[in-house]
């Protein structure tokens, strides 16, 4: 921790929580991905998705969009998902809107509030299974508009006991 004092005399808490800042460990992300046979592959994704491990995810999801039409995200194991994760999918969707199709799939409830809220749910469609997700990317563009979500991600504490005090 810094020892330098602040104007007041004391060490400057926000320089010490900056240097604490700089000696975490930058955090983990685990990519795999899986080829399928036809225009499919998944990005299985697990960790953080943050600035310091969005360049790994961006090199490895470039090189499947160069070989694949259609790409599912498996974010099923993703523990945070951040700007430049969110400006990353973006960009992927882009690449593929015309030649190809993308679909998440999603269950964390933090992952799939950072998609809603950031508008990127509009342009890829996410779905609580692996399955779902892969079905639509294999079912052509009528099939793809479809959203299919886990109900209990989008119910918070209130609305989840004024529905049982209903019933």
């Amino acid at each position: 921790m810094d020892s330098r004092p602040s104007a007041f005399g004391a060490p400057d808490p926000a320089l010490a929580a900056l240097v604490d800042l700089h000696a975490c460990a930058p955090a983990a992300l685990s990519i795999t991905v899986e080829e399928r046979t036809g225009p499919a592959a998944v990005l299985h994704v697990s960790g953080d998705i943050d600035i310091t491990t969005t360049p790994e995810l961006t090199e490895r999801l470039t090189e499947v969009v160069s070989r694949k039409r259609d790409l599912v995200l498996d974010l099923r194991e993703v523990g945070f998902l951040g700007c430049s994760g969110l400006q990353l999918f973006e960009t992927a969707a882009f690449r593929l809107r015309h030649d190809g199709a993308c679909a998440v799939a999603v269950t964390g409830p933090h992952t799939e509030r950072a998609l809603h809220i950031s508008g990127v749910d509009r342009l890829i469609q996410c779905y609580c299974t692996l399955d779902a997700a892969l079905h639509a990317v294999r079912s052509g563009p009528m099939h793809r508009t479809v959203r299919v979500h886990a109900p209990a991600l989008h119910q918070d504490a209130y609305s989840a006991r004024s529905s049982d005090s209903a019933g």
